[in-house]
């Protein structure tokens, strides 16, 4: 027999899950809003078009992930792990070809994303971090090379390596940061727990 949810706990864990999404979409601005910023001052090799494609993108995620969550009348663990893996890595692919198409402005990509990738690691384990870090350099790497063997785009490969070796310890720096703030947190929930366990 299938356990069901009780709901309030679906209401909750919904309104949780919308409240996730809104904030994922508001990190999107930032790296969307640079492209623009670039472009209004003249120095980008690329359209409104192309950036309006990547936003497009972005949206569509979140608000794909909103509808399902709507219309899911269980939302278990497992649907709540799904909804926000799924916006992680959808959006990360969406940077991927952000990378490409910014050319010479590449670099302005992943500084863009670190309010996307402080989202999931105050949502995430290390472990899930960490991964996410390494998949996010690997597509910047794959979208680099590309546009710059194969599309004659300016750039060095070994530039972009010296580039991603002062990124990554930042990342990995701010993960520890939200991990150490994890842990703070749960403390203290726990405490008060205890608090109003001696009181009750």
């Amino acid at each position: 027999m299938t356990y069901l949810l009780p709901d309030l706990v679906n209401k909750r864990r919904r309104i949780s899950l919308f409240r996730y999404s809104l904030i994922a979409m508001f990190s999107y601005q930032f790296p969307v809003g640079i492209a623009y910023l670039i472009i209004l001052s003249n120095h980008a090799k690329y359209d409104y078009a192309v950036i309006n494609n990547v936003y497009a993108g972005y949206m569509t995620c979140s608000i794909t992930a909103m509808i399902w969550t709507l219309f899911k009348k269980q939302i278990t663990t497992r649907f709540i792990s799904l909804i926000l893996y799924y916006q992680v890595y959808f959006c990360l692919f969406v940077s991927a070809y952000f990378v490409y198409v910014m050319s010479d402005q590449r670099y302005l990509v992943p500084v863009g994303s670190m309010l996307i990738l402080t989202f999931v690691f105050i949502q995430s384990g290390l472990i899930a971090s960490f991964f996410v870090i390494l998949v996010n350099v690997a597509l910047y790497f794959l979208a680099s090379y590309i546009g710059i063997k194969y599309s004659g785009q300016p750039g060095s490969m070994a530039k972009e390596i010296l580039y991603i070796s002062t990124y990554v310890p930042v990342c990995i720096f701010i993960a520890f940061i939200c991990k150490t703030i994890q842990d703070q947190q749960k403390k203290i929930k726990k405490a008060n727990s205890k608090l109003k366990a001696t009181h009750a």
